[in-house]
């Protein structure tokens, strides 16, 4: 993944054993980034304090009761103006 030089990068997953494989797989988004455990539709961040957020492949797996407030939670934490891209 590219992301801009000097970015400070945020990965989140529910799963403990999907964040111990991102840190294997992902070696220079530990240089400049963290990994949590936490759920999408309950987000730990204060709003607005991204400027971009990514989902890929989220969607396709949640259930459709989840998926309004998982949509919600990205729009809260990106900053007015900011990028919200999913890839589904």
């Amino acid at each position: 993944m590219l992301y801009p030089l000097g970015a400070d990068v945020a990965g989140i997953d529910a799963s403990r054993a999907m964040l111990a494989r991102a840190r294997l797989r992902c070696p220079t988004l530990m240089a400049n980034g963290q990994l949590y455990q936490m759920d999408v539709t309950d987000l730990k961040f204060p709003a607005e304090s991204f400027d971009a957020a990514v989902a890929s492949f989220l969607f396709c797996v949640l259930p459709g009761e989840l998926q309004l407030t998982a949509l919600r939670e990205p729009g809260r934490v990106v900053n007015s103006g900011g990028i919200i891209r999913l890839l589904e």
